[in-house]
């Protein structure tokens, strides 16, 4: 009896302790829905205890396509491809890591179109750990029905792979595109490279890493120019918890949406493997931010037009924001910002998909 009563007293205290969390956050976050505010405190919780192993967890709740799916309602003709990545001077070297396979799931819009259709490559976010083509599904649709040409990146993850392991797969992704953009109709003068959080980190560097290379390997490798690019809230310098450099991360840093202090330096830690801190922030391949100089004129001209889209409740917002603000300092506006009031860290959400195609478009047509 004296067992049952401490057992419901504990039961009660954890009620207690959840719904007194969720109440602060509403209050922390206002005009958050009650909904996400909750989501997240029960993602955040899965990712603190089970780490890597919350992979398990989201494989198991994933709903994969088919390998092959063409239907009326649809139109749309989903391919997967998988292969290996090559030796180029345009990869990185992988110490102690075996070349595995990454793939691709191509999304080809229907009808034909006699100027090809516009190209997007797709990075999914996740921390570098988590995220699959299939949890960036839905939104690949969207942009195709919208009659874009996807090309979505299952890259190669942590913890099982180590820094460059994921950039070399994008890298190769974007070679695959040029030598391969003609089988299925594509614009390659209209070339999109897009992400979110992770992803869009890994959508710039990507581009860092191709600024750096000499122009006969890139024509060699047939890696096509990116004309524009879409970046959402996206991760640009490694720093460890407690840093001081941003106020969204010293405002978030403790009990941010989704996304926080101490997630952010589980994601980087098993990113970089064994490299230490200032390699890490010298590397800016990995940390664009405190790698490259911020008055590095040149450089920042080098990307395209694109748009920047923030979460006003974001541990990295601020990161996005010096990045776009560098570089339209140098290109009269070249990126447009946006913030998401009342936004969180991953809120891509369906009713965001049209706006996300809808800004691509709006790019070609400028």
């Amino acid at each position: 009896m004296a067992l049952l009563l401490v057992l419901f007293i504990v039961a009660v205290l954890i009620v207690a302790f959840f719904i007194g969390h969720i109440y602060l956050q509403s209050v922390k976050f206002p005009g958050v829905k009650i909904s996400i505010i909750v989501g997240s405190f029960l993602i955040k919780s899965m990712i603190k205890i089970l780490g890597p192993r919350m992979k398990i967890i989201e494989k198991v709740l994933s709903k994969p396509l088919p390998p092959s799916l063409e239907t009326e309602s649809l139109k749309i003709e989903t391919i997967p491809i998988t292969f290996d990545t090559s030796s180029s001077e345009l990869y990185l070297k992988e110490n102690g890591q075996p070349i595995s396979h990454y793939s691709l799931r191509i999304y080809q819009p229907k009808p034909f179109k006699n100027d090809g259709y516009p190209i997007v490559m797709y990075i999914h976010g996740g921390g570098w750990m988590l995220g699959s083509i299939d949890s960036s599904n839905q939104l690949c649709l969207t942009l195709s029905k919208k009659g874009f040409l996807v090309v979505s990146v299952n890259y190669r993850k942590t913890p099982e792979h180590v820094f460059p392991s994921c950039l070399n797969d994008n890298l190769n992704a974007l070679s695959w595109i040029g030598k391969n953009y003609q089988k299925y109709n594509g614009n390659i003068s209209q070339l999109t490279i897009t992400g979110e959080s992770s992803g869009a980190h890994l959508a710039i560097t990507t581009q860092i890493r191709i600024f750096s290379v000499d122009k006969e390997i890139l024509e060699r490798e047939n890696v096509p120019q990116i004309t524009q690019q879409g970046l959402l809230y996206p991760v640009l310098e490694y720093y460890k918890y407690g840093n001081e450099k941003y106020d969204s991360y010293k405002k978030f840093r403790d009990c941010g949406l989704l996304l926080d202090g101490m997630i952010m330096d589980m994601f980087w830690s098993l990113l970089i493997g064994e490299l230490r801190e200032e390699e890490v922030k010298s590397n800016r391949f990995l940390s664009p931010l405190s790698a490259i100089d911020l008055s590095d004129n040149l450089f920042y001209s080098k990307f395209p037009k694109g748009f920047v889209w923030l979460a006003e409740y974001d541990v990295v917002r601020d990161e996005g924001e010096l990045f776009a603000t560098l570089i339209n300092k140098v290109s009269n506006g070249k990126l447009k910002i946006k913030e998401w009031k009342c936004g969180t860290h991953g809120f891509r959400f369906k009713r965001n998909y049209n706006d996300l195609a809808d800004a691509i478009v709006e790019l070609l047509q400028n």
